[in-house]
């Protein structure tokens, strides 16, 4: 909401329909921005040339990665990693023909310590922090910024709540306008 507000398009990817198109609704009542949607079920590996054919002509300045939770308390399956490269590896090619971009990846607070019978959840969130800081690196001569923001654990239901995504939206777009402003 905050990032239409600010002029920016906006394109939603997730896998509940219902949800996107509610959410999608809200930011174009408040904005009267055009919110593209894409519904795409980060569980599965064959999404991403969907995901491709949907973006395709579509600048994309800013990617705020957030794919991926907890799932359960049975640590079998983490979508972290393979969503958040594959997402990066989407938007980088245009981002350095374009020569800006911000790629923010969400993290956990778990990264920093590690959480027993949780070590694969743990990793992967320190793995997320060192793929961003390795990116940028790489990356910043090209006038692209790849961080990764770390949050603590938050109750699902607190997570979910329109309350909770305004703040952590609100919070995002602070952090962008200061960042691109500081270019």
């Amino acid at each position: 909401l905050q990032l239409a507000k600010h002029g920016l398009n906006v394109v939603l990817i997730s896998r509940t329909l219902e949800k996107l198109q509610a959410i999608a609704e809200e930011i174009e009542w408040t904005t009267g921005s055009h919110v593209k949607i894409v519904q795409a079920d980060f569980t599965k590996e064959d999404i991403y040339d969907h995901i491709k054919e949907k973006l395709k002509g579509l600048e994309i300045g800013i990617l705020v990665n957030n794919v991926g939770m907890l799932p359960s308390l049975l640590p079998s399956h983490f979508l972290n990693t393979p969503g958040e490269i594959q997402m990066t590896q989407l938007v980088l090619k245009h981002m350095e023909s374009s020569r800006r971009g911000l790629i923010l990846n969400v993290s956990s607070g778990i990264a920093l310590r590690p959480w027993p019978l949780y070590a694969l959840y743990s990793a992967s969130k320190a793995f997320v922090c060192t793929f961003s800081k390795a990116l940028h690196v790489e990356y910043r001569a090209k006038g692209i910024i790849i961080q990764a923001i770390l949050l603590n654990m938050i109750p699902s239901r607190v997570f979910y709540s329109s309350a909770f995504q305004r703040f952590l939206l609100t919070h995002y777009s602070d952090y962008l306008k200061r960042n691109i402003s500081n270019r």
